[in-house]
């Protein structure tokens, strides 16, 4: 599928659901594909990247219907920028937009920024002529948002080309997506946090609150974190670190491996990998998880002592458990690799 092909299917699928701002949504991908070609990518490589254009449809138009029920106090549109947004010791916000072209920071007449009462809106326009998009590309500009240390309101991110990185805040939420580039974020404490590229990585470190994590292409990395986390890639491994999961919660990867450490499982788990590796260890179990695995191998630690029902569905199994008379009240543990190894170890 080329550009066209795939611009067309797109159209048509937000057509068929009635997504809003189509014609922003059809223009945001046409500037990827731009972008990405300057960068050397086909765009064999970019339709490969971006995934299906019905799911893409499908996730636009919920995200629509989402963002139409909710005003973030601070909300960003950007095209060809990176984004960086930091606590300060100030009132209010503040911008400044650097040039990769020169070390100082200034005002840009190609950003709209509006602040209202406690909000604040920055918006990259749409560039108008070949030269100007041209600039735009490769003299890339990085947007650095202040907020006071006070904020605890709603971030709301939507960026077509350019990484972001966000640290040492708190958010009553934040939802970032991204069409190509990687999200960072370090020492966040929020209710949640919704965060989605189709093209880049996801890393959290020292973050506390629900994180909902969607990578296309690319790896995801939670570090140190405190809360639920569900996290897919399509194509990338993925690596989460957290105290405790307290929701129903999946952490899957179709071409990756999955690893785990976890204090506390207190409510049911699934891990699952089409092609890849699953390693888990778990110090404190009391609700059902699940470990399953097209091809490769299943690694799971559980503390000494731990009761549970057992269920290792693969020929060549390993269990240095013993598997309690099933009561009905007994978490469920269940390892499965169709064409590899499963073990089950004490720590």
């Amino acid at each position: 599928m080329n550009k066209r092909e795939f611009l067309e299917k797109l159209r048509a699928e937000l057509t068929a659901r009635r997504a809003l701002n189509i014609t922003e949504i059809m223009t945001d991908f046409e500037a990827h594909f731009d972008d990405a070609v300057c960068d050397g990518q086909t765009e064999a490589d970019i339709v490969l990247s971006l995934g299906d254009p019905a799911e893409i449809a499908e996730q636009c138009a919920q995200d629509a219907q989402s963002a139409a029920g909710e005003k973030a106090d601070v909300f960003v549109n950007l095209r060809s920028s990176n984004l960086v947004i930091e606590p300060w010791n100030g009132s209010g916000f503040d911008v400044h937009i650097k040039r990769r072209s020169t070390a100082s920071a200034h005002d840009d007449d190609d950003f709209i920024i509006e602040r209202d009462g406690n909000g604040l809106r920055v918006e990259q326009r749409r560039t108008g002529s070949v030269v100007a998009w041209l600039l735009s590309v490769f003299d890339v500009r990085t947007v650095h948002i202040s907020v006071p240390k006070s904020f605890s309101g709603g971030i709301r991110i939507r960026l077509s080309s350019g990484n972001l990185e966000v640290r040492d805040i708190s958010a009553n939420s934040l939802a970032a997506e991204m069409f190509s580039g990687s999200i960072r974020i370090n020492t966040l404490v929020a209710s949640s946090m919704d965060l989605r590229t189709r093209s880049g990585r996801i890393k959290l470190s020292d973050c506390a609150g629900d994180a909902n994590l969607h990578v296309n292409s690319g790896s995801i990395v939670v570090a140190a974190h405190k809360g639920n986390v569900n996290a897919k890639s399509k194509s990338g491994s993925i690596n989460v670190e957290t105290d405790a999961i307290a929701k129903p919660s999946e952490i899957s990867a179709n071409s990756g491996s999955v690893k785990l450490r976890l204090n506390r499982l207190e409510e049911r788990l699934a891990l699952s990998c089409v092609s890849g590796n699953i390693n888990f260890h778990i110090n404190e179990l009391s609700a059902d998880l699940s470990a399953k695995t097209a091809s490769g191998n299943v690694t799971g630690y559980l503390k000494d002592g731990t009761k549970a029902d057992f269920r290792i569905g693969s020929s060549l199994a390993k269990n240095e458990f013993m598997n309690d008379a099933p009561s009905g009240k007994l978490p469920v543990v269940i390892l499965s690799s169709k064409s590899g190894l499963s073990r089950l170890k004490k720590l």
